[in-house]
C-alpha cells in the first residue's frame, strides 16, 4: 500500500510527480492514481535526490535507486529538485564562489536528467517553467492574437509613444513577493500615468509599461496537451488589473465558457509553436469582443476551474499519465 506525505518520497514507480513542498493540487490527482492502482513517486524540494548516471554504449539513469525505464510518465508540476551540498567555509566570498559552482553543476546534472524523458508521456516541462512572457507576446502576435503595446524603457522619452493610453506596470518576469515578521510585499500589475514615469529622473532599471486593455471579461484556459478547459472571468470592479489583489467572492463571477473556432485555432497554434504540454493561458476580452492575449503560465494553477467549473482536471491529468 502507498501513502501519501509531503516531503517523504515512495518507490515501485510508474508515473513520476516533481512539485514543489506542499503543492496541493497534487493529492487529488494522486488518489486517481491509486483508484486505477497505479504507483507512483513523488518528489519534491523536501527530498533528497541522488543521482546516477552511467554514459556508455548501455547508458543507464537513476533517480533515487528507481531506473529511469521503469518510470514509464512524467508529471511536472512545479518546483525544483534540489541539492543539498552546501560548503561553509571561513571565507564567505569564496564559499559563495564555491556554492554558486556547485548549483551551475547541479542544474546541468538535472536539466540532463529531464532532457531523457522525450520517449515517455510527459505533462509539464521543466526546462519551460519560467518562459519569457516577452517571447509569448512576439510569438501570441504571429499567432494572430490581438496584444497589448508594451514597451521596456530605462527613461522617460522611451515611454512618449503610450502618454496618450491608459496603462499599467508590471514585472517583466514572475510576480516579487518578500515576507518579514509581521508584513509581507507583493507586486502586483498597476495602473500608472504618465505622473508617475515623468517624476523619475534620469535613468532606472529597465521597466514594462503595457497599455491598459479595456476589459469586458476575462478568460483562463487551462489545457492538457489538445484539451483546452476554458472559464470566464467577470469583475464588477472595473478599477481592478490584477485578480490576485482583487480576489473577492463578492465582486467575481466564475463560469464556464465555450471559445469560438477561431480562438480556439490560435490557441492550438500557439501551444505547437510554443512546444507547451500544460499550462494556463490568460486571455481579455474587450467590450468591443476583441480577443487580447495577455500571458501563459506553464505551471498555472487549475484548482479554481475545478470549483467553478466542475472540470475534473485532475481525473483529467491522472488518465493521461497512465
Amino acid at each position: 500500500m502507498l501513502f501519501i506525505k509531503f516531503g517523504v518520497c515512495y518507490y515501485l514507480v510508474m508515473v513520476l510527480i516533481i512539485s514543489r513542498f506542499f503543492e496541493s493540487t497534487i493529492l487529488e490527482v494522486v488518489n486517481w492514481l491509486r483508484l486505477n492502482n497505479s504507483k507512483f513517486l513523488i518528489l519534491n524540494s523536501k527530498c533528497q535526490i541522488d543521482f546516477y548516471f552511467k554514459i556508455n554504449q548501455e547508458q543507464e539513469i537513476f533517480i533515487n535507486d528507481i531506473n529511469l525505464r521503469k518510470i514509464n510518465s512524467l508529471w511536472y508540476r512545479n518546483g525544483e529538485l534540489n541539492s543539498n551540498a552546501k560548503i561553509e567555509i571561513g571565507s564567505k566570498s569564496l564559499q559563495n564562489q564555491i556554492n554558486k559552482f556547485l548549483s551551475s553543476e547541479w542544474k546541468v546534472l538535472s536539466d540532463f536528467f529531464f532532457n531523457n524523458f522525450h520517449e515517455k508521456k510527459v505533462l509539464g516541462d521543466y526546462l519551460l517553467k519560467e518562459y519569457n512572457k516577452l517571447d509569448q507576446l512576439v510569438l501570441a502576435k504571429k499567432c494572430g492574437f490581438n496584444i497589448p503595446n508594451t514597451i521596456i524603457g530605462t527613461k522617460q522619452a522611451d515611454f512618449d509613444s503610450v502618454n496618450d493610453l491608459s496603462k499599467i506596470t508590471k514585472p517583466v518576469n514572475n510576480i516579487f513577493i518578500a515576507t518579514d515578521e509581521d508584513f509581507q510585499l507583493s507586486s502586483y500589475a498597476k495602473e500608472i500615468t504618465n505622473e508617475h514615469i515623468q517624476n523619475r529622473k534620469g535613468t532606472f532599471f529597465p521597466s514594462l509599461i503595457q497599455e491598459k486593455i479595456q476589459r469586458k471579461y476575462e478568460i483562463r484556459i487551462f489545457f492538457i496537451k489538445t484539451r483546452l478547459f476554458p472559464m470566464a472571468i467577470f469583475n464588477d470592479n472595473r478599477n481592478a488589473i490584477d485578480i490576485r489583489e482583487y480576489n473577492s467572492a463578492n465582486n467575481i463571477r466564475y463560469v464556464p465558457y465555450v471559445l469560438n473556432n477561431s480562438i480556439k485555432n490560435k490557441i492550438m497554434d500557439f501551444i505547437n509553436r510554443a512546444g507547451l504540454s500544460t499550462g494556463s493561458i490568460d486571455i481579455i476580452v474587450t467590450p468591443q469582443n476583441e480577443f487580447y492575449f495577455l500571458e501563459v503560465n506553464p505551471c498555472g494553477q487549475y484548482d479554481y476551474l475545478n470549483k467553478y467549473c466542475n472540470y475534473y482536471i485532475e481525473k483529467e491529468i491522472a488518465n493521461y499519465l497512465i
